[in-house]
């Protein structure tokens, strides 16, 4: 089975998220959407936004999610986000917390 189509927009490789923060991306067509933190922690995000800029990809445009965090609860340093879609990856990026 093929992984669906989509993207991890934030956070871009070697960012750095501070405060509270925005993941966001674009998968084109699934049940679930969920970002793994670190291997630790699976969290569920909102999904099916209106992004216009998707429809060449996916053919509609119900494709965007976000998912607020509070980067003070993740430890300082370098952290890795998994994006998935109904349990395959997507996406993965890797960041940067600053110290506190």
């Amino acid at each position: 089975m093929m992984a669906p189509k989509g993207a991890l927009e934030n956070p871009q490789p070697d960012d750095y998220a501070s405060g509270i923060y925005l993941f966001s991306g674009w998968v084109c067509e699934a049940e679930t959407v969920q970002i793994d933190l670190d291997g630790a922690q699976l969290l569920d995000v909102a999904y099916g936004t209106e992004r216009l800029d998707t429809v060449p990809a996916c053919g509609d445009a119900n494709n965007g999610f976000g998912m607020l965090v509070n980067t003070a609860n993740l430890a300082p340093g370098e952290h890795q986000a998994t994006l998935y879609a109904d349990g395959q990856q997507v996406a993965q990026s890797v960041f940067k917390t600053a110290e506190r």
